[in-house]
């Protein structure tokens, strides 16, 4: 099958590391050039970018410019690991992008995308054990205060959602779907230490 010819329908490509290029449609080229100031200028002024339509990224790697064009666009993404979460964060902020963590069992609500707290007890070392049961978006807040984490089972990675209009975003749809207040499933708790984490648990969701 022929590769889609982003160039020449009015797209761009973005050079990344290593070499690794994406290609991005003109629709999203659109759509980026009217949120984020970074892609405005390279393809709209007076730059080589705008001519070439080819950006150059060296400094992301190809899941990086994968994730960022879809946050961007989607106004979320789910990133895989907390090594590349980390590294996605860093890049956002260099765009001068708002993008926070999601709450896991309530997507309306986000916390601090750089919490520390967070970072430590997500690593795969410090899961306990398993959980089944109900859990409201303020018993996951007051758990994860209390160095207790509950990741549900059935999702894979860590959800990022921007809080765009970052600037002029006129004709730009955002859905806001009223997401669900309670999750009921399997969980995955990390913490420190299994007896305060049980302990912490039955406090809170008692």
């Amino acid at each position: 099958m022929e590769d889609f010819d982003y160039l020449g329908t009015g797209g761009f490509l973005m050079k990344c590391r290593h070499g690794e290029t994406l290609g991005v449609t003109k629709e999203q080229a659109d759509h980026l050039c009217q949120i984020c100031p970074f892609f405005d200028a390279c393809l709209n002024r007076d730059m080589v970018e705008s001519t070439s339509k080819i950006i150059n990224k060296p400094d992301w790697s190809l899941a990086i410019a994968r994730h960022m064009i879809q946050l961007l666009v989607a106004f979320q993404t789910t990133l895989p690991s907390v090594k590349l979460y980390l590294e996605f964060m860093v890049q956002t902020d260099a765009l001068l992008v708002e993008a926070r963590l999601c709450n896991f069992v309530n997507y309306m609500a986000t916390m601090n995308a750089k919490d520390p707290k967070f970072i430590e007890i997500a690593d795969n070392a410090c899961f306990r054990f398993s959980l089944i049961g109900k859990v409201k978006s303020e018993q996951w807040s007051r758990l994860i205060e209390r160095d207790v984490l509950l990741n549900p089972e059935q999702d894979i990675g860590y959800f990022v959602r921007t809080q765009i209009p970052i600037g002029e975003t006129k004709g730009v749809h955002i859905d806001s779907t009223q997401q669900k207040l309670e999750s009921c499933g399997s969980y995955r708790v990390h913490s420190k230490f299994t007896i305060h984490a049980l302990v912490a648990i039955q406090q809170v969701l008692a």
